[in-house]
């Protein structure tokens, strides 16, 4: 978090109802050992697929997915307090997740 953000009165950075809320900025990338400090279960199930996923993908195809779930996790945990383990994540976090990563995308459209 910013020191902008942690200065801000918690009542003007924090939305009310947090199940309402949905956050089109970008949470900050974090590591892995940041993230298993905010939500241990959530980090522990993720690494886990990454485990199971460089079974039979390429090294690159993690990595990706690693970024992709970071990302992720980061941004579920800022953004609703009480997300902490994968089962808990709803469709109202993805959707939130899609308007905010990646940044610049959540507007763009595909022409065929």
């Amino acid at each position: 978090m910013s020191a902008a953000a942690q200065a801000a009165p918690a009542t003007a950075s924090k939305p009310t109802d947090t199940r309402q809320a949905a956050s089109t900025t970008p949470a900050a990338e974090l590591s892995w050992d940041e993230l298993a400090t905010r939500a241990p279960h959530m980090s522990a199930t993720m690494r886990s697929y990454l485990e199971q996923l460089a079974v039979s993908s390429r090294p690159s195809t993690v990595a990706a997915a690693s970024l992709a779930l970071r990302h992720l996790a980061a941004h579920l945990t800022e953004t609703d307090p009480t997300c902490r383990t994968v089962a808990a994540i709803e469709r109202r976090h993805v959707e939130s997740y899609k308007l905010a990563w990646p940044p610049g995308r959540a507007n763009a459209t595909t022409t065929r």
